[in-house]
């Protein structure tokens, strides 16, 4: 019983420090300090009951995408906590991005940490 209060104290926080700087690092996500300790617990219990649910049904079947389990997870995660919580907004999409450069008739736009 301790192990599982600690583990879910560690994954509460790594939600809610993944949070904290994500509305830091992007500047179309944004969430107010309030929204933040609801938001940390929605997208937590979400992603702990969604990540086990898309992996068996990408083992079973989609077997190649197994790696991209938690990206889809963390994606419906961030939807619905978006929809319950008013202080987090997701807007936008990254500068210097446009529909031709996800295409591949031009070259991706570099990350930000590299400009």
């Amino acid at each position: 019983m301790v192990r599982f209060l600690v583990n879910a104290l560690i994954f509460l926080g790594s939600a809610a420090l993944g949070l904290w700087i994500t509305s830091l690092v992007l500047d179309g996500f944004t969430i107010d300090f309030v929204a933040l300790a609801t938001a940390t617990v929605i997208f937590a219990i979400a992603q702990s009951l969604l990540a086990p649910f898309v992996f068996k049904m990408t083992r079973k079947y989609a077997n190649a995408f197994i790696g991209g389990v938690g990206l889809v997870s963390t994606f419906v995660a961030l939807l619905i906590t978006t929809l319950i919580v008013d202080g987090l907004s997701i807007d936008g999409s990254p500068r210097g991005c446009s529909r031709r450069s996800w295409c591949g008739s031009s070259p991706p736009p570099r990350p930000w940490c590299c400009r």
